[in-house]
């Protein structure tokens, strides 16, 4: 015999549900009929998208009177390493050229462009 899932089991299992669901917008009701089968009682969504609003893994879009819920895109923040030129020199903040202009002595001898 296997025994049941434990309380904290059942919420894990409850938030992939909802969060597999909500990857595309979905309302509140219908968000609750979804997962009625599913043993997830009405008050854990309520719950579960008020949280979500406020720590921000949830968006809400307004469709006409509807408002729909949807996983928040995740926002990747990057850490360049550091530059072995100095920052003045530094290749990565360089603006982006689009032409070479040869200039000797004054006098532009070829001007290219990309």
């Amino acid at each position: 015999m296997s025994k049941p899932p434990s309380k904290a089991e059942q919420i894990r299992q409850a938030e992939k549900v909802l969060l597999s669901l909500l990857r595309t917008p979905k309302t509140r009701a219908g968000l609750v009929a979804a997962v009625k089968s599913k043993t997830i009682s009405r008050n854990y969504v309520f719950g579960f998208l008020s949280e979500g609003r406020r720590n921000g893994t949830l968006i809400t879009h307004k469709s006409g009177a509807a408002v729909m819920f949807q996983v928040a895109p995740a926002v990747v923040e990057e850490k360049p390493v550091a530059s072995e030129f100095p920052s003045w020199l530094d290749p990565r903040t360089l603006p982006v050229a689009t032409g070479r202009i040869v200039v000797v002595d004054g006098v532009v001898i070829n001007v290219s462009k990309k």
